[in-house]
């Protein structure tokens, strides 16, 4: 074989390999995304006509959402009592006294009147959690509140990696419901995430959403990293148990607002 010939084989494998790798993370979304390209916005429309025309149908009948105007129309509401849970927000830093200077600056920048958006008597308690730091937020923060915070710190721990911060809620009834967001930049005004079952959702804090408590589902998301909710809720509980050893509990840090 040629130089050349083993260049395009090496792409081509490449490729492939590629590919594959895409599908098998995420096979719901690639398959839509395949079906969809198969109906484009130009002139091949026509040409493809016999191809997606029956897909169009059969998505018409069974409400299979593949041909959608906007990410939103393939949402499925599910509403949540947030009381049920325990709030965790972990942030990939060690830098406690500027995660503290970004909780202030929160404070200061939304007038609660104005935005509902409040840390009064809400206590943090901040853990130095598997190099990572950990805020324990008490049960009486708010679900508008909390996910404002989520996005706010992801914009203010701005030279960390993506995705640096993530907020993690934990039923406390059932493991099942619960679920994680962090902050994606390609959907404004939603935090993208995964639940126990890592199924994608997300949830909006757009004025108008903000008052009711619910996730949406959505399969239509672009890819979202799995994120093993057994092993965060046993490290919590090892972490518990070895604060009540030490009699305290006051962890790294202690922040009442």
């Amino acid at each position: 074989m040629t130089l050349i010939e083993i260049f395009i084989v090496f792409v081509f494998v490449t490729g492939l390999t590629y590919a594959i790798i895409l599908i098998a993370r995420d096979p719901i979304y690639s398959l839509k995304a395949f079906l969809r390209a198969l109906k484009p916005s130009n002139i091949f429309i026509i040409v493809l006509f016999p191809i997606w025309f029956p897909i169009w149908i059969a998505d018409k009948i069974f409400d299979l959402r593949i041909y959608v105007e906007s990410i939103e129309d393939d949402s499925k509401e599910k509403r949540i009592e947030f009381k049920d849970f325990n709030k965790y927000i972990i942030i990939e830093s060690l830098d406690i006294k500027k995660i503290e200077e970004i909780i202030d600056s929160f404070i200061e920048e939304y007038d609660p009147k104005e935005f509902n958006y409040s840390l009064k008597n809400v206590d943090i308690r901040f853990f130095e959690f598997n190099e990572s730091i950990l805020l324990v937020l008490s049960e009486n923060i708010g679900f508008e509140t909390f996910n404002m915070l989520v996005y706010f710190l992801s914009n203010g721990i701005s030279d960390s990696k993506i995705y640096a911060v993530k907020g993690i809620v934990i039923n406390k009834f059932h493991r099942n419901m619960s679920y994680f967001i962090n902050s994606e930049y390609n959907y404004e005004m939603k935090l993208t995430g995964k639940d126990y079952k890592n199924k994608k959702l997300y949830v909006e804090f757009t004025s108008e959403n903000n008052s009711t408590e619910r996730i949406y589902y959505n399969p239509s998301l672009e890819y979202v990293k799995n994120f093993n909710f057994d092993k965060f809720i046993n490290d919590i509980n090892n972490l518990t148990t070895e604060i009540k050893a030490q009699h305290t509990t006051r962890g790294v840090h202690n922040a009442g607002f």
